[in-house]
């Protein structure tokens, strides 16, 4: 529901990795949902770009939230986003 491709949870961290290769993702309402919620927790939420070996960008980008201390907790965090309204 959210088109995130891979998630980690490490370290009291999860981060959200979305969609790259579909540009229509830009648009649609689920990273609409991600980034009202960054928004609204800007405390714990950060957006990050993917770099190579070299250091070079990727043009990916994630996502990284803490205090997700449990997968309970991570699946929960994913459920508010979901549900997060328009």
């Amino acid at each position: 529901q959210l088109g995130i491709e891979k998630i980690h949870l490490k370290g009291e961290r999860i981060a959200l990795y979305p969609q790259s290769k579909n540009p229509a993702y830009l648009h649609s309402d689920a990273l609409h949902r991600i980034v009202d919620y960054v928004r609204m927790h800007l405390d714990r939420c950060q957006f990050h770009e993917v770099v190579d070996r070299q250091g070079k960008s990727t043009g990916k980008k994630y996502i990284t939230i803490t205090n997700v201390r449990t997968l309970q907790g991570a699946l929960n965090l994913l459920n508010k986003i979901c549900n997060l309204s328009e």
